[in-house]
């Protein structure tokens, strides 16, 4: 009873260690996330990638397999985060150089600190929607274009926004412009284009 008392109490303390060790790391992002926020992010800095929907960070898992490549390692969003979260930026290409801006445009890679593999997709898609291609971590690299990203604000009624619903209008013809998915797996194109009367 006295060794299962003693394993307890070990069990105990490192469960308190990690506890302490995680709310010190949570600590510790928000301070940087509160210093760095409005400044350049540089080639050869580390940083943290935010699902911004979940507000979760991008995290590798260093046991796990992808789904699609077997030779590669799962990636998957957590709310903690941990060693699989953090990345060094790297310029995709070579007139870019360590401690320079990272521009609108720029393609980079994204390589795991800890583990030393990159972020990467797969060239195929999941077997059940070939419009969906796997995230993963494989010493494979992928090139990431940096694109400007902002919220759907519904209260801005003069811009367009990413994710309003618009119409085209074919005036002469009187009808508008569709675009529908093409259901057929041996078509040379994703999607067929046409019109429909506004009649209709």
């Amino acid at each position: 009873q006295d060794k299962h008392t003693t394993d307890d109490v070990t069990i105990l303390t490192k469960l308190r260690r990690l506890r302490e060790s995680s709310r010190i790391e949570k600590k510790a992002n928000k301070e940087t996330f509160k210093r760095l926020m409005g400044t350049p992010v540089l080639y050869g800095q580390e940083v943290q990638l935010l699902h911004v929907a979940s507000n979760k960070l991008i995290t590798l898992r260093s046991r796990m397999m992808s789904q699609l490549i077997k030779d590669s390692l799962r990636m998957e969003l957590d709310q903690e985060g941990g060693e699989g979260s953090h990345f060094l930026v790297y310029p995709g290409y070579k007139h870019r150089t360590d401690g320079e801006p990272v521009h609108l445009h720029d393609e980079i890679f994204f390589c795991n600190t800890f583990y030393k593999v990159f972020l990467h997709i797969s060239r195929y898609p999941y077997p059940d929607n070939r419009y969906a291609f796997e995230v993963n971590a494989s010493s494979e690299k992928t090139r990431w274009r940096i694109q400007l990203y902002a919220d759907h604000n519904p209260q801005l009624q003069n811009f367009l926004h990413s994710g309003d619903s618009i119409y085209l209008l074919h005036s002469e013809l009187e009808s508008y412009l569709i675009c529908q998915r093409n259901e057929n797996p041996a078509a040379a194109t994703d999607a067929l284009v046409g019109v429909v009367s506004i009649a209709s």
